[in-house]
């Protein structure tokens, strides 16, 4: 009878043990993926910002060679302005489908990542 009591001791320390360790490794994988979705925001921000420098200056040269073209300074950077204006009412318009959603399925994407670890 005693056997059986320790028998049933063992099991409920096992028990517990394999609960509080499962809920450890749902705590890492959290984690893992958390950390992982902001490490692929953070390059994707660095890779933004550098593309907004190069498109800056990109910029600043194409109203230039504009403005030398037509002879008037403030010419080239009135279309390159208005150029901008109107990208951006384009994509204000379809901003659902070109940006919000694409980000969102991003975001699920690699949130569901299989990255070869079994699944709780």
């Amino acid at each position: 009878m005693e056997n059986k009591n320790e028998d049933l001791d063992n099991l409920v320390t096992d028990l517990k043990d394999y609960l509080d360790t499962r809920s450890k490794l749902g705590k890492l994988k959290a984690i893992d993926k958390g950390s992982r979705i902001a490490a692929e925001s953070a390059s994707a921000f660095i890779i933004a910002i550098i593309g907004f420098l190069g498109l800056f200056f990109l910029s600043i040269a194409g109203a230039l060679a504009i403005s030398e073209v037509l002879e008037n300074n403030y010419l080239g950077f009135f279309i390159v302005s208005v150029f901008y204006i109107l990208v951006t009412l384009l994509f204000y318009v379809n901003r659902d489908s070109w940006i919000q959603k694409p980000i969102v399925n991003s975001l699920i994407q690699n949130f569901f990542k299989d990255n070869g670890d079994e699944d709780l």
